[in-house]
């Protein structure tokens, strides 16, 4: 099942009753927090329940208040976690330093962690995906689909993410 409360507004305050839904909540899968207003004290909340919970595979807390404490204390969480397999920080500004100490401490994990990509690397990586595109991205893919690390592109929500990947068995 499926907990999507994007753009509601949550607060840090909030989260601490969504925690214990999240925890009782045996079926959850996805738990979509995207465009909330979200601190660090809230993820606090949201990952002492991320610990109990056995079922879930996908966390977003995209574009919300938070800064790196909070995603490093996410990923600590979701990293040893036996099923959450995704977790997706994009819109949470993370310096350079930020993003290498993410990538080394889930790099031998099966956590997949969704950021922005700097301007300046964006746009070296889109001119390089232009140039040759790669074998794990077809050339004649549509706009919208799935990119290259399986995180939703701009055009593409997550339902429509999900719904890829049922479609082909991956989630």
């Amino acid at each position: 099942e499926k907990l999507g409360l994007a753009r509601n507004r949550i607060t840090s305050k909030r989260m601490g009753v969504l925690a214990k839904s999240v925890e009782a909540h045996p079926a959850l899968r996805v738990l979509e927090l995207s465009h909330n207003l979200v601190t660090y004290a809230g993820v606090c909340h949201l990952a002492s329940a991320l610990r109990e919970s056995e079922s879930l595979q996908h966390v977003s807390i995209a574009h919300n208040k938070c800064r790196a404490d909070a995603v490093y204390r996410l990923a600590s969480v979701c990293s040893g976690h036996p099923s959450i397999s995704t977790l997706d920080c994009r819109g949470v500004p993370l310096r350079k330093a930020d993003r290498r100490k993410l990538e080394a401490h889930t790099r031998f994990t099966r956590l997949e962690i969704w950021i922005d990509q700097p301007p300046k690397e964006a746009a070296e990586a889109e001119a390089k995906e232009k140039k040759e595109p790669s074998a794990a991205q077809p050339k004649d893919r549509a706009p919208g689909s799935v990119g290259s690390k399986g995180a939703p592109t701009s055009d593409m929500d997550i339902e429509e993410w999900v719904a890829t990947f049922s479609q082909y068995g991956f989630y």
